[in-house]
């Protein structure tokens, strides 16, 4: 499923496949991919979905850049 996601590094590969979907309950829904990153499967910041308040937030956006 995920086989050619490395593929998305390259710029003009990821500038060439922007768009594409996911089926689920069977309902097809468009994407739209804006950005991609490189990451340790380790780093657990990167997976921390209940971030809360402004601080943390800026926080967790400056790690991912």
């Amino acid at each position: 499923m995920f086989g050619d996601v490395a593929k998305f590094a390259d710029q003009e590969f990821f500038d060439q496949h922007r768009y594409g979907s996911i089926y689920y309950n069977g309902v097809e829904k468009g994407l739209e991919i804006f950005e991609m990153l490189e990451v340790d499967a380790y780093d657990f910041n990167i997976y921390d979905p209940g971030i809360q308040g402004e601080d943390r937030q800026q926080a967790y956006l400056d790690h991912l850049l």
